[in-house]
């Protein structure tokens, strides 16, 4: 899942990554419960940084994988920025390994000050959010049953809607997260289950 978010969030939003759980994962770090990715981009508008939290689930139920996801999310974008607050790890982990993720020096510089609590300019950091979001459905065609490409998508444009309705309410089941902005990428599977184990073998 944090692959897939990874792709897709820089294919179509181009926001750069500042750190990743797999690469936390592949470096020893196996303790890491942070987000499963941190993007970054600068609004010049208003001088602020916007911070990007990732999260990705599948599961076969999509309201399953919906709501766990808003629950997962709701950490990130809605605890009090403290020292004991579920980003403050994640945090860290940032500015600790800030010269490894960042090429440029005066951006480096720049970063360092947002994430420094003590400086005026991390008054400037706005959190917002990122999902991707994996599910079962059943319009694939199964074994026996042929359907053209076609017929796929056009039925399943008809279930777009009641997604979208039903990831509202997942939001709003959590208070005043509906205020963030929160990018969504929703991605129905033949079997979630089966596109899993086919992936971990292929890495194998």
């Amino acid at each position: 899942g944090e692959i897939l978010l990874y792709i897709l969030v820089q294919e179509f939003l181009k926001i750069p990554q500042l750190i990743s759980k797999m690469s936390l994962k592949t470096s020893g770090q196996l303790h890491y419960q942070g987000a499963d990715g941190i993007h970054v981009n600068y609004d010049g508008s208003n001088s602020t940084l916007n911070l990007y939290w990732g999260e990705s689930k599948m599961y076969s139920s999509m309201n399953d994988a919906m709501g766990k996801c808003m629950e997962s999310l709701k950490g990130f974008l809605l605890d009090p920025q403290s020292s004991g607050s579920v980003q403050e790890r994640d945090l860290q982990l940032i500015t600790a390994n800030i010269s490894a993720n960042v090429n440029d020096p005066d951006l480096e510089d720049a970063l360092v000050r947002y994430f420094d609590k003590d400086d005026d300019m991390s008054n400037s950091i706005v959190y917002k959010g990122l999902c991707f979001i994996g599910f079962d459905i059943g319009n694939y065609p199964a074994d026996k049953i042929q359907k053209t490409t076609e017929v796929v998508i056009d039925e399943i444009k008809k279930e777009i809607q009641a997604w979208q309705d039903t990831l509202v309410k997942k939001i709003k089941n959590h208070n005043n997260l509906e205020l963030k902005e929160i990018h969504v990428f929703l991605l129905p599977f033949p079997s979630v289950a089966e596109f899993r184990r086919i992936y971990l073998e292929t890495i194998k």
